[in-house]
């Protein structure tokens, strides 16, 4: 039985980061599995076509693979489809 992998939006939060983009992860988990499973990545969560606001200037920028420290989000959540 093969599993497949799902593209999920996320919007997460830092100190002085908004981040958009897609994480990718197996069909049945969820993104508190993600976050927490010690078969994913323990220190940072990958995160594809990322858009990242600066929340004290507004500006963005746009970057095709983001490596976030987990440990620094504030906020994280799927964004709605």
């Amino acid at each position: 039985m093969k599993i497949m992998n799902q593209r999920t939006k996320i919007v997460a939060y830092t100190n002085s980061l908004k981040i958009e983009g897609e994480i990718n992860f197996d069909e049945d988990s969820r993104l508190t599995d993600v976050l927490n499973s010690k078969n994913y990545n323990k220190e940072f969560l990958p995160i594809n076509d990322a858009v990242v606001t600066y929340l004290k200037t507004g500006e963005i920028t746009k970057v095709t693979f983001l490596s976030l420290n987990k440990s620094s989000i504030e906020v994280i959540y799927e964004e709605d489809n």
